[in-house]
């Protein structure tokens, strides 16, 4: 499986767009993770065996309002917002600190079973409070809002 492409990587070459020289040059091909003498990218890592992946956004918003007319050109709105009504623990947010490269090393997408494994990272993963009404995915927030229009 050493220096064949990934299944991007034939769908390119089917596609008469590259070659598998043009891939294994540019090392877009699974196989080792150190760069070769003619080329300064390494192939491909496959993810190690039990590496974690990026845990589903778990949430649930409702939002009601009411309106009440009080003159012919006035009109109040009162409303509340529930963000993750049901409470619901969510990990691994868009924010998470992954490298962008995969090397395979704790922190990178191919690598991070690791770092959670050695406690590194620990339960740092777990989305909490953010900014305000901003933050996706932290625990139960309530938004009392009223807006007047007139």
């Amino acid at each position: 499986m050493v220096d064949k492409p990934t299944p991007a990587g034939q769908v390119l070459i089917n596609n008469n767009l590259m070659t598998l020289a043009d891939l294994q040059g540019l090392g877009g091909v699974i196989g080792g993770s150190t760069p070769t003498a003619t080329s300064t990218f390494g192939p491909l890592q496959l993810a190690p065996p039990g590496a974690i992946g990026q845990a589903w956004l778990r949430t649930f918003d409702l939002s009601l309002s009411w309106r009440y007319k009080i003159k012919e050109r006035l009109e109040i709105q009162p409303g509340i917002s529930f963000f993750n009504l049901f409470n619901l623990s969510n990990f691994d947010g868009p924010a998470i600190p992954f490298s962008s490269i995969l090397d395979g090393s704790p922190g990178s997408p191919n690598g991070t079973t690791s770092a959670i494994e050695h406690g590194e990272l620990g339960n740092s993963l777990r989305l909490g409070l953010g900014s305000g009404v901003n933050a996706l995915g932290a625990p139960r927030a309530i938004e009392f809002q009223l807006k007047l229009s007139f």
